[in-house]
């Protein structure tokens, strides 16, 4: 689901990572990743926290184009 979620990045994410910050904005569920993400632009970093197999470390991803448009929320 990370594929439709968020739009690709330099590789740093990996199926399975939970994100659970982004530049210290707490990410509450997949309509609050998708909002804090929208608000950013092609190439803009990102510094998150995440959850990789039961361990927390922060990331610096650099954003990339969407795979696929999201799905506008109603």
């Amino acid at each position: 689901r990370m594929d439709r979620l968020i739009p690709r990045t330099d590789g740093q994410l990996r199926p399975g990572d939970l994100v659970l910050e982004i530049d210290g904005a707490l990410v509450a569920g997949e309509a609050e990743l998708e909002r804090l993400l929208a608000r950013r632009r092609p190439g803009e970093p990102a510094r998150l926290l995440i959850r990789r197999r039961g361990e927390f470390m922060h990331e610096t991803v650099r954003l990339h184009a969407w795979r696929s448009a999201p799905e506008p929320r109603r």
